[in-house]
């Protein structure tokens, strides 16, 4: 009787004789580092038609046998094989074993392909790479836009001599990666970049390594498996190229020249004091850092999102006109216009921040998300489900609240009441010496400024409002002002509805101090009294004006 093909998923090493059908979505040759004619071992890497994946090898002894039956991108039948566990410092597949060929082993090409090209990559989103969310063992698959690249090096590396060439890449989620490429590889690619001069360079490398140095993040290629995909015909890289061209916050034109001394303009911020501003400043506009704190998290909102795996845009699920219902794990995504059956799930949480200056809306993304809670959105999400809270803030994201940050927003032109209603946080760190660099400076600031009122946000800021001292001169505005929608060049800011928000400022100083529970329920009390007390919002003077009323 002839045996049942087992699914990948379901091998073990407790199997005997099994069946698989499988593609070969990679194939590669290990070699001595003087001998790259001397094979010593051929690597696979498998995929069945579920998109499951597992590792297999071919010793040296066995590869007369089977190296000239292997073609990368075919479908076989492989029986009679051995299941290990899948060890070792960098392997092809999370799988926990792998396959390993045996003089017995038989493999059979099927004349039936399996439709599963669009599982030969496994690509990851470069905020989950800098989030350290995926095993750094495992071998991963990337894709972005070239967006700068330093001069190819000759370096030496243990007394041999070797190429090196750092570069950028960036993905349709705008965040950016740094990738270091050895020998071959980096020849390859900068004689490819030299010589084109015709649009954006979108790159693929498969089965490439996360390395960690000086505790800076990067993707290099591996010794053998890695191979890249530059600017070729395959779908993933036409898809990618599609997906720029509709959306203008990513185009790009030329490649910056990386210096090793000082990162690109695309690189991340270095929050610099130089930019550093009050959240009653944001109007100014152009880029700035901010410290501030955590009041709250918004729960009207959804603290997730449901986005497309090729353009990362927001996806809706699925309403069939002729059954007149949503057809569950079906989703349709606006911006390729099409049907998509795998989506990601990303983190899009929307706060409120309080400085000494007033308070904000602030929207923050996977990358910066990921990095505070040390969990992807898609474990958060399983964990609120399996614990029935599908409906509640998760308790992870809760215990933000009262934290103190500095925030790199994009600032806003517009006037007050004019102004976007939420800002996108592009970067964020708690780290104390930068915290404590930025509070030293605006103590400075204020202390400088003979027209800035420093107020603590967390000790009675609203009594000021509705009972101010006598000596304040105040003027009433609307406040239902309306607001401009902020635009955030992030695919996924765009996607809700945003809500407005207010800056509320008094003129009373005292000392800034760090938002704790206590002072949060007292501020929350006093912001609720505030409300039932006034509808109107006061405006604080200049001394010019002051005087000005006196008269």
């Amino acid at each position: 009787m002839p045996l049942e093909i087992t699914p990948v998923s379901q091998l073990h090493s407790h199997l005997s004789t099994c069946k698989v059908k499988v593609r070969i979505a990679r194939l590669w040759a290990y070699h001595k580092k003087d001998r790259p004619k001397d094979i010593t071992g051929i690597d696979l890497l498998l995929v069945d038609d579920k998109g499951e994946r597992i590792q297999a090898s071919i010793r040296s002894q066995l590869l007369s046998k089977f190296q000239e039956k292997l073609e990368e991108g075919d479908c076989y039948m492989i029986m009679n094989f051995e299941i290990s566990d899948n060890g070792g410092s960098y392997r092809a597949s999370s799988h926990p074993y792998k396959i390993n060929f045996m003089s017995m082993t038989h493999v059979k090409k099927c004349d039936e392909q399996i439709p599963n090209l669009e599982f030969r990559f496994n690509f990851v989103p470069f905020s989950d790479i800098q989030a350290r969310t995926d095993n750094d063992n495992v071998f991963i698959d990337v894709i972005g836009e070239i967006i700068g690249m330093q001069e190819l090096k000759e370096v030496n590396v243990s007394g041999r001599q070797t190429k090196l060439l750092n570069l950028q890449l960036r993905d349709l989620g705008e965040s950016v990666i740094d990738v270091t490429l050895w020998e071959k590889w980096a020849e390859d690619l900068y004689s490819y970049v030299k010589g084109y001069k015709d649009g954006s360079i979108v790159l693929v490398g498969s089965l490439m390594k996360i390395k960690t140095y000086n505790g800076k993040i990067s993707v290099q290629n591996a010794s053998f498996s890695t191979k890249l995909f530059i600017n070729s015909s395959i779908a993933e890289i036409t898809e990618f190229k599609e997906s720029l061209a509709k959306s203008d916050c990513l185009a790009l034109t030329t490649i910056s020249t990386i210096t090793s001394s000082s990162s690109s303009k695309h690189s991340k911020p270095s929050f610099s004091l130089r930019d550093q501003k009050t959240i009653a400043d944001i109007n100014s506009g152009g880029a700035c850092n901010i410290i501030a704190s955590i009041f709250s998290i918004d729960t009207k909102v959804p603290w997730f999102c449901i986005g497309c795996t090729i353009c990362f845009k927001k996806v809706s699920p699925y309403f069939n006109p002729e059954t007149e219902e949503i057809e569950a794990g079906k989703y349709e995504c606006e911006k390729c216009d099409t049907f998509v059956t795998t989506t990601s799930t990303r983190f899009r949480v929307q706060v409120t921040v309080l400085d000494h200056t007033g308070e904000a809306s602030f929207l923050l993304f996977d990358q910066d998300v990921i990095k505070l809670i040390h969990k992807s959105a898609y474990e958060l999400l399983e964990q609120q489900v399996q614990f029935n809270r599908s409906d509640k803030i998760p308790q992870e994201l809760l215990d933000l609240e009262g934290r103190q940050f500095v925030f790199t927003i994009q600032g806003s032109d517009s006037t007050k009441f004019s102004r976007p209603s939420i800002f996108r946080v592009y970067e964020l760190t708690d780290k104390p010496e930068i915290v404590q660099k930025f509070q030293e400076n605006l103590l400075q600031m204020n202390t400088t400024d003979p027209n800035t009122h420093m107020v603590s946000s967390f000790s009675n800021p609203i009594t000021s409002e509705t009972e101010p001292d006598s000596d304040m001169n105040i003027v009433s505005t609307p406040s239902n002002a309306t607001t401009n929608q902020i635009d955030t060049e992030s695919s996924e800011a765009a996607n809700y509805e945003n809500s407005n928000s207010s800056i509320k400022t008094s003129k009373n100083t005292s000392k800034i101090t760090k938002l704790t529970p206590t002072s949060k329920r007292s501020l929350t009390s006093s912001k609720d009294n505030a409300t039932q007390k006034s509808s109107t919002k006061p405006k604080l003077l200049s001394k010019a004006e002051i005087k000005k009323e006196k008269k």
